[in-house]
């Protein structure tokens, strides 16, 4: 009975991947005609301030059930910590993409799956019981291991997931389409390093020149905010959307230095 239940639960959450994925892709201008793309025909022009604006009203329908569903990841890992099953120094940080982020994987034909995001940073033994953990709230959609890749030294466990909410009797109630596909990452302390402000550096990710992206937030701090995804900070329950110049601090640490040998900081930039 349990395993039809599961199974059951598992197909409906199938079909609502399928479905806010052919949502999310026409949003972003692309038809689905059948089961298979008509790369030429499939593409829509349309007005990209339009596309913009129902991009951002989709994360805004999703965001509330994505910010429940990491307090919930955040609490489970809580949970393991006061049990001393796990050290205490594992990290969880969340982020929601950009619009320009998005769109520009989408001009790629890149799937546009993982707007949603909970990465967590720990080591390997605590990231192992953390995944079999979250495995009981989860439902796995597909795991993708980067360590199988011989042209990156990114070698991080993604895995893209669904809240179960069958399992969880304040959820039974909610509309699971409030829900989205999260994608979950599990870094080691030596990939969170190599991010830091080594080759796998977010500015190095994005093929950002610190130079110019320093005199693009000289001329406009917003246009260098507006490229930011949403980034959270989550501590048991506590989900926390951190402020733009955070978040730039965060992803951007190379930039505060390289402003600050350019020209002393005459308070431009914003601290939270």
């Amino acid at each position: 009975m349990k395993y039809t239940k599961k199974l059951t639960a598992q197909r409906k959450m199938t079909k609502q991947v399928k479905f806010k994925r052919r949502v999310l892709l026409e949003i972003l201008g692309k038809i689905w005609y059948n089961k298979n793309i008509d790369r030429e025909r499939g593409i829509i022009l349309k007005d990209i301030n339009m596309i913009k604006e129902n991009y951002n009203n989709y994360i805004e329908q999703q965001k509330r059930g994505y910010e429940i569903t990491a307090g919930i990841i955040g609490f489970a890992i809580e949970k393991l910590r006061e049990k001393g099953l796990i050290s205490q120094d594992v990290q969880i940080t969340g982020r929601i993409k950009s619009f320009k982020s998005a769109y520009l994987n989408y001009k790629k034909d890149k799937k546009i799956d993982d707007c949603f995001g909970v990465r967590i940073m720990a080591n390997d033994d605590d990231l192992r019981k953390i995944g079999k953990e979250l495995s009981k709230i989860l439902i796995i959609k597909s795991t993708k291991d980067h360590s199988q890749r011989t042209d990156t030294s990114y070698n991080a466990v993604h895995q893209m997931a669904y809240i179960n909410g069958e399992g969880i009797e304040t959820l039974k109630e909610m509309d699971s389409n409030l829900f989205p596909l999260i994608e979950i990452q599990y870094w080691t302390k030596e990939i969170e390093e190599k991010c830091w402000l080594g080759d796998l550096s977010y500015a190095h990710y994005k093929k950002r020149d610190i130079g110019k992206l320093a005199q693009q937030y000289k001329q406009n701090p917003e246009s260098v905010y507006e490229e930011l995804p949403l980034y959270y900070e989550i501590k048991g329950t506590e989900v926390r959307q951190l402020e733009k110049a955070e978040t730039l601090d965060r992803l951007y640490p190379e930039l505060q230095e390289k402003l600050d040998q350019e020209q002393p900081i005459l308070g431009e930039l914003e601290r939270a």
